[in-house]
């Protein structure tokens, strides 16, 4: 169940990053991502566990959420600079060797690989509220990302507020990212 839940997000986060970029192979993993929260919650997870925190499921999620948000923003600094989509695509792989080249120096190569064996029920639960409501959320906007994929001149002329609404898509992404990468690992990016 959970594997089902973490690939429909997988899915929804590569649609709203190729709808945000225009580029149909965008996604999570590609734009480095996934690993930029990756590398957050590592570092969370290294920091409570030496000093004897327990770590909930809200606080990686929150953590993973921080890593995805600050890779998704250089991504972003280098789309405002880069005009060509080949180059941003690079900028994302070489910001996803860094960050997964930091979490290898903590030494984390066993949580990197990615897993849905210590999955609970609680853990299916929080997960599965978070994907529906980001999912309702979503399809409500549906009707602005069809005419976004239109082009954006054509977005403003339907009344969409492109600012606003590039951040609604960037923060959705983050978050279905942030959820992926604190419940099941990086791996489920790459498959």
């Amino acid at each position: 169940l959970a594997a089902a839940i973490l690939g429909g997000a997988l899915a929804l986060a590569g649609y709203l990053l190729q709808t945000f970029f225009h580029n149909p192979i965008a996604g999570p993993f590609v734009l480095g991502i996934s690993s930029g929260a990756k590398l957050v919650v590592a570092l969370v997870m290294v920091f409570c566990l030496g000093h004897a925190f327990a770590v909930s499921s809200v606080t990686l999620i929150l953590a993973a959420f921080i890593g995805a948000c600050l890779s998704m923003g250089f991504v972003l600094l280098i789309s405002n600079r880069i005009g060509n989509m080949s180059s941003l695509i690079i900028g994302g792989v070489m910001i996803g060797y860094i960050c997964t080249a930091v979490t290898d120096i903590v030494n984390l190569h066993n949580w990197s690989k990615g897993s849905f064996s210590g999955m609970t029920w609680s853990n299916v639960t929080v997960m599965s509220v978070l994907v529906f409501v980001i999912t309702v959320i979503i399809f409500c906007l549906a009707k602005p990302i069809g005419a976004y994929q239109l082009g954006e001149s054509y977005a403003q002329s339907m009344g969409v507020n492109i600012r606003r609404f590039r951040v609604i898509l960037v923060m959705l992404s983050s978050l279905l990212a942030a959820c992926i990468t604190a419940y099941a690992g990086p791996v489920s990016f790459v498959g």
